[in-house]
Formats: C-alpha cells, structure tokens, sequence
C-alpha cells in the first residue's frame, strides 16, 4: 500500500488542503489583536517600585515578579455571544476595559500578604489589589473602625448590612429560594451563626472602641444570614420573615450606630485616640457620650428594654423552634457583645481621677444623644408602634 504512488498522492493533497484551510481560517480560530506594547516587563517592575514607594501597599522588604497576561475569559464570551471578533476589537480599541494588562506582584516569602498591581500594554496603571492575611468574615470592617473618622465609619457600618440584606433577598428571591435544596438553608444559618459568634467574641475582647462598633457590624450581617436561614416557611412572600426582620431593623441599628459614632468623634477629639489605654475615666469628661457607647452597644446586642431587643427576640424565638442549638448559639453571641460592654464600661469609669465631673459636650451634640437615647427606650418600650409599620413593609416585595 505504501509503495503505490496513489496513496502518496492523495496523502499530499489532504495535507496540502488542510494546511490551506489551517492558514485561511486561523484569524477565525484565533483571532489576531493588533496591541501597542510601549512597555516592557523592566519598566512595568520599575512603575511598581514607585507606586509601592508613593501608596506604601506592603509588604516591606518584598520580591517583585512580572507578567503579560490577557482575559481569555473575556475574549471568548464577547466574541461567542457578545457581538463576535468585532465587537471585541471595538471594545478594546474604545479603551473600555484592557483585556490585555501587565501584571506584576509583590509578595515576601512565608508571608500571606502581598499587592498585586495591574498596568496597561501602553504603560498606564489599570489596578490593584491587596491581600491581606486576617481572619474571614468581613474583619476588614474592624481595620475600617480603626483608620477611619467615627462618622465615615458608622455611615458605612449602617449602610452596608442594610444594602446586604435587601439586594441579597431580591436577588436570592429571583433565582434562588423556589428551587432551592433544603440543605441550603442549614448552610446559611450556620454561616450566620459563625458571623454572630465571631463577631461576638471579637468585640468582647477588643481594646479598641472603634473596632467594637466593626465587630457589632459584623454581628448585623450575621443576624440577617441568620434570619435567611429560617427558609421560606408557609408565607406567600419568600423569604419574608429574614424581610420583615431586616426591614424592622434598619431604624435601631441606624439610631445605634448613629449615637455610637457620634460619641466616638466626641471621645477621639478629647483624647486624641479610642484605644482603651486612651479612654480610660473619660466618662467624668464627657458623660453624656460615654453612656451613649455603652447604650448604643447594649441595644445592638440585644438588650430588654432596649431597640434591639423586639428583633432579637422574634429572631431567637422563630430560630428555637427549628434549632434550639443555633438558638443558644445566637444568644451567646450576644452575650459576648454584652460582655464587650462591661469591659468597655469599666474601661470608661476606671482610671485616675485628673478631675471632678464635667460634661465637655456641646449643647447640640448632648441634644442629639438625648434623642437617640429617647428613641432607643421607646423602641424597646414600644416596638408596635414603630417597628410594625416597617416590617409591614414587606408588602412592596409581594409578587
């Protein structure tokens, strides 16, 4: 067979047409981007060395590696079902989005942290991102309450669960909860208890009160996953009762972290600093916004009396009736952050005595304390009156 001159010819002529049809169809197959390289991988380690000199990303004492890289990912999805090859080649000539980015990292040997910085082919910088080695569950809310002003802070401490659980419980409504396996809810729930037992603990042993109110923020997310938890149940509405509870508890975690963030700024600017170190026996300067703190505290943990507490209660009370464990678990979460309280409290009233009681507060701030305290009780006191109309308004998400 292989001595006849046919099968040779033949063999050529297949080859001849495949290696035709290869060269004809390969833009096709890979299409070709015509890039403007101006920098090379010398100079994409050296922009870095000054963005780290400028930014200080960390870590010191690092090792630089460097790399061209494109999105395939991106590549393939616009040209499969986005618009084909031209509607990538636009998209990467209109300067939209780089698919193709030098990327360079720093790290350190034996150490987690490291900076990843992103440039484009022209030498422009595209990114960047830090990672950090601290423990899961949002901890980089705490490093927040730490660097940032008090006001920012609470801003986003109240903002934050808030966005979570609403835009979670549209989305999940949407695409999750009618078909969801009955595993998925236990998964949640314990997710939620994790957040809550962590965030507990944490906050029960800080020595910082700003890091408290990023530890009790973390809390808030935790009860909300909780309450997400309880499945579906018997309503119409899914996922009603983790709706009802999210919406029953935007108004005391907004008076909290309110009054909370104001004593804060009130403290920081008598003292210089929140660390226990520095507060300790400033409640005979500033009385009015060291009681806040701890009010502010004991409401978010769950407190009688006070606005956090109807919600905890309805939450303990629907979660003991699936799980008398996770119910016990919650409840020692809030018992750490009430723990975190009396140490913060302590904190506050100890010290040496420079001098006798004082308030130092402003006539406006001591106003707007007052009235968070009056809301604070009468929630506790009265939670039917305000807090049902909010939860009622788990009627606009009715299909």
């Amino acid at each position: 067979m292989f001595r006849k001159p046919t099968f040779w010819v033949v063999l050529v002529l297949v080859a001849a047409a495949s290696a035709w049809l290869g060269i004809a169809n390969f833009s096709r197959a890979f299409p070709i981007v015509s890039l403007d390289i101006t920098m090379d991988r010398s100079s994409a380690l050296a922009s870095a060395r000054d963005l780290e000199a400028k930014h200080r990303f960390g870590p010191d004492g690092f090792q630089q590696a460097a790399s061209f890289r494109g999105d395939q990912e991106v590549q393939t999805f616009v040209e499969l079902e986005a618009g084909g090859t031209t509607a990538f080649h636009e998209m990467f000539a209109s300067g939209r989005y780089q698919p193709f980015q030098w990327y360079v990292r720093h790290f350190r040997e034996g150490e987690a942290r490291e900076t990843r910085l992103y440039f484009t082919p022209r030498g422009e910088p595209y990114g960047f991102a830090v990672k950090l080695p601290v423990f899961p569950f949002h901890t980089w809310i705490p490093m927040v309450a730490e660097e940032s002003h008090p006001y920012a802070a609470g801003f986003i401490f109240f903002i934050l669960p808030t966005l979570v659980s609403l835009f979670s419980l549209a989305f999940l409504r949407a695409y999750v909860l009618e078909i969801a396996p009955p595993f998925i809810w236990t998964a949640i729930r314990f997710m939620g208890l994790v957040m809550i037992v962590i965030g507990g603990l944490w906050c029960a042993f800080q020595v910082h009160l700003g890091r408290m109110m990023g530890f009790a923020a973390v809390v808030e997310i935790g009860l909300f996953l909780l309450a997400f938890g309880l499945g579906p149940g018997k309503s119409e509405i899914p996922g009603e009762t983790a709706l009802s509870i999210s919406l029953a508890q935007i108004l005391p975690r907004g008076i909290a972290m309110a009054i909370w963030a104001l004593s804060l700024a009130i403290i920081q600017r008598k003292r210089k600093g929140l660390n226990f170190k520095q507060v300790q026996g400033v409640i005979r300067e500033t009385p009015i916004a060291s009681f806040s703190i701890i009010l502010a505290l004991f409401s978010l943990a769950g407190l009688p009396l006070l606005a956090g507490f109807p919600i905890r209660m309805a939450l303990w009370s629907a979660l003991a009736e699936q799980s008398l464990s996770s119910a016990l678990f919650a409840l020692g979460g809030s018992a750490a952050m009430l723990l975190g309280g009396v140490r913060a409290l302590s904190v506050l009233v100890s010290g040496q005595e420079r001098s006798g009681w004082k308030i130092s507060e402003n006539r406006f701030q001591i106003l707007l304390l007052l009235l968070g305290w009056m809301m604070l009780f009468l929630i506790g006191l009265m939670p039917q009156l305000i807090l049902g109309p909010l939860g009622n308004m788990v009627n606009i998400f009715s299909p």
